[in-house]
């Protein structure tokens, strides 16, 4: 085998491992649940809705995302800002959203993460209002019960 030939095959072994690794380190980040953050915050609407910017899902277009399980004033009523401000401080620009489908004005109807935890739970803490408990499938009670719902 000539020189050439032996540069290749060392070129090719070395272009696996590197893949290898890289797949590897892809995969443990997912299997071991190190959160990463798919979408960008554009606006908060108010304390419970926002809208985001997930390229991944749908690069055409922002979308609106409602914190199920969460009830802060609405406009014109006490705290209404300061719940928009809560909101806004807690989304950090990136988050991860789990989806359970749509409400009747077409929002996404959604869990939230953030680097700073779940705004869901957190929000619920500081807006502790058990309006749409009832309105919660199991599944949805069950995803928020996992992150630290009360």
């Amino acid at each position: 085998m000539d020189a050439e030939h032996q540069y290749m095959i060392v070129f090719i072994r070395f272009f696996l491992v590197v893949f290898v690794l890289v797949a590897w380190i892809m995969f443990s980040r997912f299997a071991f649940g190190e959160t990463q953050y798919q979408c960008i915050v554009t606006r908060i609407i108010d304390g419970d809705t926002l809208e985001v910017f997930c390229p991944q899902d749908n690069p055409r277009d922002v979308e609106r995302v409602r914190l199920i399980g969460v009830q802060t004033p609405e406009r014109g009523e006490k705290y209404y800002y300061k719940a928009g401000n809560d909101l806004d401080n807690l989304s950090n620009y990136n988050v991860n959203i789990e989806r359970f489908g749509k409400d009747r004005y077409g929002r996404t109807l959604g869990i939230v993460e953030s680097s700073k935890g779940c705004l869901n739970v957190e929000m619920r803490k500081r807006y502790p209002s058990t309006r749409y408990d009832g309105l919660l499938t199991k599944k949805q009670r069950n995803a928020l019960i996992k992150r630290g719902w009360k």
